[in-house]
C-alpha cells in the first residue's frame, strides 16, 4: 500500500577461384590479396549519472518501477518499498501512469512470454491496490478519471481497446482494425498509427467510437511522446537525414519540424506540463575503432544523452553528466510544476538504477545517492501529494 501523503512516476570479402594452368608457359606471379585495416569493436559504454549531491526539492517524491515499486524522497534521497501490487518472481512494473484517483500500474512478465497479457492495477493513497484489467499497456486522456487499456492477441494483429472508470468499472470495449496501434488519448480523439506493411505508419486522430479520422498528421516512424494536447513523432524524413521530429498542437492544429542530434536514435520523450519544452533521451550507440568504412557501423561508440528542446525557439540544451549504454536510453518524467526533470539511468548488469534531478532553471544535475532495484526495466514518475513541488 502506498504510504499516506506520498505518491507521485559485416562486411564480407569474396575470393575468386585461381585459374588452372594447362601449358608449360611461365606463370605470372600473382599479388597477395590486400590486407584489411585493423578493426576492433569499441569497448562497451558504461552508464553514467553524476552531479552534485545536495538535496532535491522538498515535497517532491518519485515512484520508480521495475522488479519492485520504490518511493524516493527527492529532498533526502531516502527510499522505501511500496507494497500492495502483486509482483511474483518473473514479473516487473513496466508502466506507471498518474490519474486523478491515484496511479495506474502495469505489470508484465519479464522476459515477456508470447501471448501472455499483463496486469493493470490501480494504486490509491491509503487503500489497497485493485486489479482493474488484463492488458499490455494503458493510456490516460483528458476525460477525468477515465483509463484506456489496450492488449494484443498472440498473433499481434488487432488490438483490443477498453475504457475503464477510475474505480475499474468497464465502460466500453472494442477491437481496432488490423494494423492500428493506439498511441494516446488526446483532445482531438484517439491517436493511432496505422501500418499497412513494412515502413512508416500513418498517424491520425480518430473518433474513439466510430473510428472515423478527424485529423491526418502524416507518416510516422514512431511516436516519441504524446499528451492530451500535443504529440511528437519521428517523421519518415528521419531516414534521409532531414528535419526529423514533428510536433503537433491539437488545440491550434499547427505542426512544426525540428532537427535533432545526428547519428543517434531517439529512445523516449516527455513534454513539460506547460507544453513549452520536450525532453528527449537518445540511445547510446556502438561502433568500431580503426576503420570508418565498414558498412553499417558507426565510426565510434558514444553514450546516449538527454536534451531539452525549447519548442518556441528550437534551441536544444544537453543535460550534463548523464550517459546511457548502447541501445539504451534514460527514463524521463517532469515534476507537475515543470521545475524539475527526473532522469533515470540503468545499470543492467548490476541490476540497479539511479535517479537524477535537473532543474529547468539550468542549474547543476542533482544525483540522488541511493541505488534502486531495476536494471533492465524501469518506469519513472515524479508526482507530489499536492500536485506541485514546494
Amino acid at each position: 500500500m502506498l504510504a499516506a501523503g506520498t505518491w507521485a512516476v559485416l562486411h564480407r570479402t569474396s575470393t575468386q577461384p585461381v585459374a588452372e594452368h594447362t601449358t608449360d608457359a611461365p606463370r605470372t606471379p600473382t599479388s597477395a590479396p590486400p590486407s584489411l585495416p585493423s578493426v576492433r569493436i569499441a569497448p562497451a559504454i558504461e552508464p553514467t549519472l553524476s552531479g552534485v549531491a545536495t538535496g532535491g526539492p522538498a515535497g517532491l517524491r518519485l515512484l520508480v518501477g521495475g522488479p519492485e515499486l520504490t518511493l524516493v524522497d527527492a529532498a533526502t534521497g531516502a527510499r522505501s518499498r511500496v507494497t500492495g501490487v502483486p509482483l511474483p518472481q518473473g514479473r516487473s512494473i513496466v508502466q506507471l501512469v498518474p490519474v486523478p484517483s491515484g496511479t495506474v500500474v502495469v505489470v508484465l512478465p519479464t522476459p515477456r512470454d508470447a501471448g501472455e497479457t499483463g496486469w493493470v492495477y490501480l494504486l490509491r493513497r491509503g487503500r489497497a491496490a485493485i486489479e482493474v484489467a488484463r492488458a499490455d499497456g494503458v493510456l490516460s486522456g483528458p476525460s477525468s478519471g477515465r483509463i484506456w487499456a489496450y492488449s494484443y492477441p498472440p498473433d499481434g494483429q488487432r488490438a483490443t481497446l477498453t475504457a475503464l472508470a477510475a474505480d475499474g468499472r468497464l465502460l466500453s470495449r472494442g477491437v481496432l482494425p488490423e494494423g492500428w496501434v493506439p498511441e494516446a488519448v488526446t483532445e482531438r480523439g484517439l491517436l493511432v498509427s496505422v501500418h499497412r506493411g513494412e515502413g512508416p505508419g500513418d498517424l491520425s486522430t480518430v473518433d474513439p467510437v466510430s473510428l472515423q479520422v478527424r485529423q491526418s498528421l502524416g507518416q510516422s516512424l514512431y511516436v516519441v511522446a504524446a499528451t492530451a494536447r500535443q504529440a511528437a513523432w519521428l517523421s519518415a524524413t528521419a531516414e534521409r537525414g532531414g528535419e526529423d521530429l514533428m510536433v503537433a498542437d491539437f488545440r491550434t492544429g499547427r505542426q512544426r519540424s525540428y532537427r535533432l542530434a545526428t547519428g543517434f536514435s531517439v529512445g523516449a520523450g516527455a513534454f513539460s506540463p506547460d507544453g513549452r519544452q520536450l525532453a528527449i533521451a537518445y540511445h547510446g550507440r556502438h561502433g568500431v575503432v580503426g576503420y570508418t568504412g565498414l558498412e553499417g557501423a558507426n565510426a565510434s561508440a558514444a553514450p546516449g544523452f538527454v536534451e531539452v528542446l525549447d519548442l518556441a525557439s528550437g534551441d536544444r540544451t544537453r543535460i550534463p553528466e548523464v550517459g546511457t549504454p548502447e541501445k539504451q536510453s534514460a527514463d524521463l518524467s517532469w515534476s507537475p510544476d515543470g521545475r524539475w526533470l527526473a532522469i533515470g539511468v540503468r545499470w543492467p548488469e548490476e541490476g540497479y538504477q539511479r535517479i537524477g534531478l535537473w532543474p529547468a532553471s539550468h542549474g547543476p544535475l542533482l544525483a540522488l545517492p541511493d541505488k534502486i532495484p531495476g536494471g533492465y526495466i524501469s518506469a519513472l514518475l515524479a508526482v507530489t501529494p499536492d500536485g506541485a513541488a514546494s
